[in-house]
This record gives structure tokens, C-alpha cells and sequence, in this order.
């Protein structure tokens, strides 16, 4: 959003948020599951670059993450 909001405004928006998407529920998941239906190919892409990236905040040069667990 272009301008900085007021702290009120901005619980306003959220509570506005809440309850359009507990209103909305199944509707916004037929969406998103339609989506991903569609898209599989964007939605394989991203699942891969994810794991690429959360590999290398685990393991990162030094494998601290790996080791902490046990894993050589």
C-alpha cells in the first residue's frame, strides 16, 4: 500500500480480513485448490526452488544444522 497506515487502520483491515475469510472459508480454498490445479508446473517450480533455499539456510557452508542433529 502507497501510504503508511495508522495503527488503528491497520487492526481495522485485519479484523475486516478475519472475518471475510472465516466468511469465505470454502470459497477461498476452491480457489487456491483450482489454482494449483491449473498450475501444477508453477507449484512443482516453487516447492523446488523452497527446499532448494531451506536446504541451504540449514545446511548453509559449514552443515551446522546437520551436525546439531546428528547427521554427518
Amino acid at each position: 500500500m502507497g501510504a503508511e497506515m495508522s495503527a488503528e487502520a491497520i487492526e481495522t483491515r485485519r479484523a475486516y480480513q478475519r472475518e471475510y475469510r472465516r466468511k469465505n472459508r470454502e470459497k477461498i480454498n476452491s480457489q487456491r485448490k483450482n489454482w494449483r490445479a491449473e498450475n501444477r508446473d508453477k507449484v512443482q517450480q516453487y516447492n523446488k526452488e523452497y527446499w532448494e533455499r531451506r536446504t541451504y539456510h540449514f545446511v548453509g557452508d559449514k552443515g551446522t544444522f546437520l551436525r546439531a542433529c546428528g547427521v554427518s
